[in-house]
């Protein structure tokens, strides 16, 4: 009998351990957003599930492999981003003589496509003074306040940290003659 091969449509399920864990990470975030009030139970507990249902009929694959202690190691990371991003944009939106030198820059993407490049995309915005502009390919612009910064290397430390946390390995890109 001839095996018929999977079809792209068709994706890999989580397994058991997947799934209490992200239902374990989503009760987590309930709850500190929600404290100790156990009457938002009635609420968050199909809050929650609804959550997990929108997780697995979004995500575009269950076979994307997380280094636990990689990203354990990049939630500190991601809370001071975000802190120094925010107090940037506040300084320079307060001050009576704002430092701006903006800029569109492009940057050679070396994570694979799919859910790691894409969540490198989302986390540029928490740099200091960046936006993600537009993705084209392997090539993605970005929107700078400042580019006397050495946007290029906090652009690149931020990939390389979420390469790891994803298990990927970065692609060099190819040179093209000018």
């Amino acid at each position: 009998m001839e095996r018929i091969p999977h079809s792209q449509s068709q994706r890999k399920m989580p397994g058991a351990l997947h799934l209490a864990v992200v239902l374990g990470l989503l009760l987590l975030l309930w709850v500190a957003f929600g404290g100790n009030d156990f009457t938002a139970v009635i609420i968050g507990v199909p809050t929650v599930l609804l959550a997990l249902a929108a997780a697995l009929w979004l995500s575009p694959s269950w076979e994307i492999r997380v280094n636990p202690f990689a990203f354990a190691m990049f939630v500190p990371v991601f809370l001071v981003l975000s802190l120094a991003g925010g107090m940037d944009v506040a300084r320079r939106a307060l001050s009576p003589t704002p430092r701006l030198d903006p800029a569109l820059i492009t940057y050679a993407l070396r994570l694979p496509k799919g859910t790691p490049r894409d969540f490198f995309v989302l986390m540029i915005s928490l740099l200091p003074g960046t936006l993600s502009a537009e993705m084209e390919g392997d090539t993605l612009t970005v929107h700078v306040l400042d580019q006397q910064q050495d946007n290029a290397a906090a652009l690149a430390s931020l990939e390389q940290r979420i390469a790891g946390v994803f298990r990927q390995s970065l692609h060099e890109q190819e040179e093209t003659g000018a």
